[in-house]
């Protein structure tokens, strides 16, 4: 497979993860008040584990249960169960735009992690593109007084916690099939729910039971999108691409929600998609030149 060819295909699996993202964000919002963060992530973890199973079943459970880093899944189970905690309640709890915006802090801090603990090495031009990306996630929330609130705060928290977790995907797909790290934290998000439920369990409602189907669905599909664009391409060049998710999350939010993106919202798209094109730009000219013959 050609560098480009792969570099597309990463995009594609990463603009898929966005989708299927968003569409689990939608529609954790519609949610009933009744219906606590426990209660989500277990029936959503039951639902995504059925889903998975013919995923699993086809190569064969002993395929998938056999690692020789179980440590580094547990954490990823660890991790991974309270990023997603954060993120269900900040975009439960903030308006969706907003909420998108401030998840588009999750490439910065995803990619200094990448080159902290994965030595990746990042070109100036893809420094510039990200403080420019920012930027405009800065110029949507416009932070006054200093002064976070907690559904913003709690998004923060998700953003870190979720870039420790892509990290240790990257570092596990390495050695382990994108199945594999899929098996362990589908099912280790599940156990971990599970134990949580017995204390802070309450029964959804009939409509609810549907809308939770398709969370757990959505959620693990992309997963596994996401998985399988970081064994295309390095963890800095396919999380900038998460800014797809605010394209999305606006006209959901102003069809589903009736929320009216204002002028700083446009403002700071059109930078993300400025910061967007340099990143590939930077990109395409890291990319290795053929030799000549």
């Amino acid at each position: 497979m050609t560098f480009q060819h792969c570099r597309f295909r990463a995009v594609f699996w990463i603009i898929m993860w966005s989708a299927l993202f968003s569409l689990a964000m939608a529609i954790a919002k519609t949610l009933d008040d009744s219906v606590n963060q426990v209660s989500l992530i277990f029936t959503r973890s039951l639902v995504a584990v059925t889903a998975a199973m013919p995923l699993f079943w086809r190569a064969g459970f002993k395929i998938h249960f056999g690692t020789t880093r179980l440590k580094l899944h547990l954490l990823r189970v660890i991790l991974v169960s309270a990023s997603m905690g954060c993120t269900y309640y900040a975009y439960r709890h903030l308006p969706l735009a907003y909420a998108a915006a401030i998840g588009q802090t999750g490439p910065l801090f995803t990619t200094l992690l990448a080159i902290l603990l994965l030595r990746e090495r990042v070109s100036w031009i893809k420094w510039v593109a990200l403080s420019v990306g920012y930027g405009g996630v800065m110029i949507m929330v416009r932070p006054t007084g200093g002064m976070i609130d907690m559904g913003t705060g709690v998004a923060l928290v998700a953003n870190l916690l979720a870039g420790l977790a892509i990290i240790s995907a990257k570092s596990l797909t390495r050695t382990d099939s994108s199945e594999t790290v899929l098996f362990y934290a589908t099912f280790g998000v599940l156990t971990v729910s599970g134990i949580l439920a017995l204390w802070f369990w309450e029964t959804p409602s009939s409509p609810d039971l549907w809308r939770l189907a398709v969370i757990g669905i959505a959620g693990v599909s992309s997963q596994y999108c996401y998985l399988n664009a970081l064994k295309c391409a390095p963890a800095s060049f396919i999380t900038p691409f998460e800014y797809t998710r605010l394209c999305m999350s606006i006209p959901i939010g102003y069809f589903i929600f009736a929320e009216i993106p204002d002028r700083w919202t446009i403002a700071g798209s059109l930078v993300i998609i400025v910061a967007i094109v340099l990143l590939t730009l930077s990109d395409r000219e890291a990319a290795p030149q053929p030799k000549a013959e």
